[in-house]
């Protein structure tokens, strides 16, 4: 893994020693480094970039603000919707011969501590 990494910094260096030797002392020339046609083609795909980030943006910005009118209940052009219920789906769990034995009077309090009892009910019941 090393030495593929150093391979790749010693080729960038090597690539920034061809432009440091071969660029630079061009441009200080006045000579530029495309032809005309290449300096309008990188000007035009600017242009597109900038069409494109600023388009994106706006996107963003849109579908942002519509989630956040979800989370806080409305949709952005109507009135408040209900919050939706959670569903559990497939039929009603059997209790389990542990699960009758289990002691009421230690019922948990919240829905992770319940899911912790079932984990362990569970690991019980294989060994």
């Amino acid at each position: 893994m090393t030495t593929v990494i150093v391979g790749m910094l010693v080729a960038l260096a090597l690539a920034l020693a061809v432009v440091a030797l071969v660029a630079v002392p061009a441009r200080r020339e006045g000579r530029d480094l495309l032809t005309p046609q290449g300096e309008q083609l990188v000007q035009t795909a600017r242009d597109r970039t900038t069409e494109a980030a600023s388009a994106a943006r706006e996107k963003t910005v849109e579908v942002a603000g519509a989630a956040r009118e979800r989370v806080r209940g409305t949709a952005p052009d109507g009135p408040p919707e209900p919050p939706a219920q959670a569903s559990v789906a497939g039929p009603p769990a059997q209790p389990s011969a542990e699960a009758s034995v289990a002691d009421s009077s230690a019922a948990p309090s919240s829905a992770d501590d319940r899911q912790i009892d079932l984990r362990e009910q569970r690991a019980r019941t294989r060994d």
